[in-house]
């Protein structure tokens, strides 16, 4: 209804009594309502901006809990219960601000970490169900935040997919999580649990979901959730969890609105802090403090976009094949009807890496200046992202780019800031802090990625049970003030082969001069103990070995790289074969009873092989053509036949050479190095050596050891143990990178840890405690290579060939 007053009203109602009509009084009514709502309005907004400022104060008004470090619980807890935090998106950087006391503070009671590694994505809903898994996302199977799985839900039987195969956070269901989260094994060890929000925690895992939870509402205030994990606490001890979870979603939704560098996000985390506080005097003045252990996580980082790095699916590939689809994101992905992901559930056989590129020639090639596209083959292995729920083409963003669907939505984004890029990159670093009675104070640790935390959980809660994971036990044991007993892992030294070899020379071209053992540049010990196959044998070389299988098959050879042997052309057209020699003749002893005895001799290749070796006239002379070598350019070892390899030209003339040619910029600048390689075969993606080797290997490893100290005497070991620094590699045995990326840069994306050689091929490293104390060897096994060793001269940029 519109109301209008004319001039005419008021002259008439001036001067003589009027009764007004019923509408005039409606309408009087209706504009003093509009003018009163408005005034209301206005002063609750005032309200509301002084509320959000006094609330800030009114959380940071009792800071008493930050006096003293020291704890005393007045309260009876047969165990400490365990609260983990997390504050999403809360990049290790921001504590530099100095505007979150509270977080700083209880670091500093307890055990941090310069930074925590997020695991691949560095994404919100895979790093969170990581934590309470200890599994890489490729494991758990929460790969992004949006995905898909035609095994999940019912088949589909036209083109259309049905919702059912797509993963959204508000309405998965339980098949979509593999693994057992933390709130699982402390309920089958017969302990309660509680989660305020987490990832995962709203659905049935295993048939089980948390003793207390509350699904997630993003209007549920923060100090609602700090008051009923409180209450949970104050529960009497029959009733209490013995683990508890309480989750903030800033300051990521801050960073994605305004960018990292922000006062939106200063803002935020100025709040969250507040609300830590806020738990923390609460805790205090309730006497809890002492008796609790808390953890404060965050899942991964914030990087400021670049609009101009985006790209878009239909700018490279404007038509996808019928019955596939593209998901976009950071990571985007890209599944084909191809039996992977047909919506039929047709059994076809996967298409061929080569083929896969070939759909998309425009996004090939492309140097990864926007993104790096991947196949689950060509995945580099330290992402551990090659599982069956990852599109067939993956889209990994480079630093500030993102991957949309199409132009329109590419054009139409206008978040600020994301998350999602590979997990080394510095703006995606997590943090930890962990405070209480379990923990050591003043504690700092090396950098650690968030697979590990599980066993942490565990080990803090003391439970019976533990579930599979990908973490390494006694990785985090140095946070605790009583830590367990590092596990005894079942090794098997390799040992010297009991059979006795020779070098035979094949062919009048290898012109190698006279090789002494006993000479000065000569060492024949073990250069890092490993553990290897049960049956495998170790046939020793001056300055190297090799390990063969019982089928006489190489899995790692050894090199000690040092000055490099003279007057050796690696072109020469020869071969060096290794000859089993026949036994030695037995001489019975003196006082023998049995006729047919004999006295086993323990061979040594290094003490009865000389070079040059003898020469076989019979044996052809080997091309080694589109062949690369286990060992390095750095002695006669290159030509032993047994160690060359067949591989695709491109990869020998490519990333190969590239290093080799880092191999010798290392040994120059460094003098010494120790080097293991060998194959892999890991046909099915899934990180572990296959146990059928069938087949040519899908990757070849490299392992550099060098002391940022002193050697050893005989150049098997640092001096100082803590002075050994690795450096590995996984190469992926392809026909070329479909990314054309410059070689440094695809080396460096090939690296990987040791612990993952060793899971790849079933070699140990480092088993040697006289040298390597378990919580060191465990640290040099599971560091993430997060740069390339580097060199006083860098090379000029490098370009294509």
């Amino acid at each position: 209804m519109v109301c209008f007053i004319s001039r005419s009203f008021f002259k008439e109602l001036r001067g003589r009594l009027y009764i007004l009509p019923a509408k005039y009084i409606l309408c009087g009514l209706v504009t003093l309502v509009l003018l009163f709502a408005l005034l209301l309005l206005g002063f609750i907004s005032l309200w509301l901006k002084k509320s959000s400022l006094d609330e800030v104060s009114f959380y940071y008004s009792d800071g008493k809990w930050r006096d003293s470090c020291e704890k005393q619980c007045t309260s009876k807890f047969e165990s400490p219960p365990l609260l983990l935090i997390s504050l999403d998106g809360f990049r290790n950087d921001y504590l530099l601000r100095n505007l979150t006391p509270a977080v700083q503070r209880l670091m500093s009671c307890g055990t941090t970490t310069p930074y925590m590694i997020p695991s691949f994505p560095s994404i919100t809903f895979p790093n969170h169900y990581t934590i309470v898994t200890g599994l890489y996302p490729e494991s758990h199977g929460i790969v992004d935040n949006s995905m898909f799985d035609r095994n999940i839900g019912k088949p589909s039987t036209n083109s259309e997919f049905p919702a059912e195969h797509f993963f959204h956070p508000k309405n998965a269901s339980a098949d979509w999580y593999n693994g057992e989260p933390i709130w699982n094994t402390v309920n089958f060890a017969g302990k309660k649990s509680g989660t305020f929000f987490w990832p995962g925690s709203e659905v049935k895992i295993q048939g089980n979901e948390p003793t207390y939870k509350a699904n997630f509402s993003a209007t549920t205030p923060f100090s609602t959730r700090v008051n009923q994990v409180i209450q949970w606490l104050q529960l009497p001890a029959i009733t209490r969890p013995s683990f508890l979870t309480m989750y903030f979603e800033q300051p990521d939704g801050a960073g994605h609105a305004a960018g990292p560098d922000s006062d939106a996000v200063n803002s935020q985390l100025i709040f969250v802090d507040a609300m830590l506080n806020y738990l923390l005097q609460r805790l205090d003045g309730e006497g809890l403090l002492g008796c609790i252990n808390i953890v404060i996580v965050s899942d991964h980082g914030m990087e400021t976009l670049r609009p101009t790095s985006f790209s878009s699916f239909d700018e490279f590939a404007p038509k996808l094949p019928p019955g596939s689809l593209a998901i976009s994101s950071v990571v985007g992905h890209i599944y084909l009807n191809d039996g992977t992901a047909a919506p039929s559930g047709k059994n076809v056989t996967p298409k061929a890496d080569k083929d896969i590129y070939d759909l998309f020639p425009n996004a090939t090639c492309k140097k990864g200046e926007k993104y790096r596209l991947y196949t689950r083959n060509t995945m580099p292995r330290r992402y551990h992202y090659a599982s069956s729920r990852v599109g067939d083409l993956i889209v990994d963003s480079r630093l500030g780019s993102k991957f949309f669907d199409t132009k329109k939505h590419k054009e139409e984004n206008k978040l600020i800031g994301a998350h999602g890029f590979d997990n080394i990159e510095p703006s995606m670093r997590a943090i930890f802090g962990a405070m209480g009675p379990s923990f050591k104070q003043g504690a700092v640790i090396p950098p650690f990625q968030n697979i590990e935390l599980y066993n942490l959980f565990v080990d803090v809660m003391r439970l019976p049970n533990r579930a599979p994971n990908n973490g390494t036990l006694g990785r985090l044991y140095s946070v605790l003030k009583n830590p367990p007993e590092y596990p005894h892992e079942k090794t098997h030294i390799v040992a010297q082969c009991s059979k006795q070899f020779e070098l035979l020379k094949c062919g009048d071209s290898c012109h190698f001069p006279s090789l002494e053992p006993n000479q000065p540049y000569c060492f024949t010990g073990h250069a890092i103990e490993f553990a290897g196959p049960h049956d495998a044998c170790e046939v020793p070389l001056c300055n190297g070995s090799i390990t063969i299988d019982a089928e006489e098959r190489p899995i790692v050879v050894s090199s000690l790289l040092t000055s490099p042997i003279p007057n050796i052309d690696f072109r020469a057209n020869c071969s060096l074969k290794l000859h089993a020699m026949p036994p030695p003749p037995t001489t019975p002893s003196p006082d023998e009873t049995e006729p047919d005895s004999s006295t086993t001799v323990t061979p040594n290749l290094t003490t009865t092989t000389t070079l040059p070796p003898p020469i076989d006239k019979t044996c052809p002379r080997v091309k080694f053509v589109d062949t690369i070598s286990l060992f390095a350019l750095n002695s006669y070892h290159w030509f032993i036949e047994l160690t060359q390899l067949k591989v695709d030209p491109n990869f020998i003339d490519g990333v190969f050479k590239h290093l080799l040619q880092l191999i010798y910029k290392y040994r120059i600048h460094y003098k010494t190095l120790r080097m293991f390689s060998g194959v892999i075969w890991d046909r099915n993606n899934d990180g572990l050596a296959d146990e059928v080797k069938e087949g040519p290997p899908t990757h070849v490893f490299v392992v550099l050891f060098r002391c940022s100290g002193a050697w050893n005497t005989n150049l098997t070991h640092c001096v100082d143990p803590e002075a050994t620094r690795v450096l590995s590699f996984a190469l992926p045995l392809t026909e070329k990178d479909h990314n054309c990326m410059y070689h440094i840069e695809f080396l460096f994306r090939n690296t990987v840890r040791v612990r993952d050689v060793e899971l790849l091929t079933g070699l140990q490293f480092f088993t040697d405690r006289v040298h390597y104390h378990p919580d060191l060897a465990i640290r040099l096994r599971t560091a993430v290579v997060e740069q390339l060793w580097q060199l006083e001269e860098h090379p000029t940029q490098e370009t294509e060939s």
